[in-house]
């Protein structure tokens, strides 16, 4: 793909790992941007803009120093991919825990929309209630 665009062979040869290293990262760069995504979208801007933050200046930028420093060209290479599984690493908690209070709240409103109840002061035998009405009763014949 390189070739494409650059016929150098020192280029070549830096870009060819860089670009496998990078398309490798991919695979976990989708659960940043849905997590991102959905705490814009439900109004969480503050955890929402602290994954952007760690994905390219919490992470991104101290991985290039130090990965520069100890492995060369090699450290600049994978210091966006590191960037990318470490921002995973910590959006992938976050949506689970916003996963199982969606959980938790579905379930309150099923309970509270949708309740089996029993006979009430009407007569009217077990049946579902939505909103507080009465769904699929009859009247309870008594003698």
């Amino acid at each position: 793909v390189i070739s494409i665009f650059r016929s150098e062979a020192e280029i070549i040869a830096v870009g060819k790992p860089a670009l496998r290293y990078l398309c490798a990262a991919m695979l976990v760069l989708p659960s940043v941007m849905l997590a991102n995504m959905t705490f814009q979208s439900i109004g969480k801007s503050g955890r929402a803009f602290f994954l952007a933050c760690c994905q390219n200046g919490l992470f991104y930028i101290p991985l290039i120093l130090i990965f520069n420093k100890l492995m060369g060209i090699t450290g600049l290479e994978i210091a966006q991919p590191v960037a990318y599984v470490l921002a995973a690493a910590i959006s992938f908690p976050m949506l689970m825990v916003f996963a199982s209070q969606l959980k938790k709240a579905a379930a309150h409103q099923h309970r509270r929309f949708f309740r089996i109840s029993g006979p009430d002061r009407c007569g009217h035998l077990p049946g579902f209630r939505f909103c507080g009405i009465q769904l699929f009763s009859k009247k309870s014949s008594t003698k």
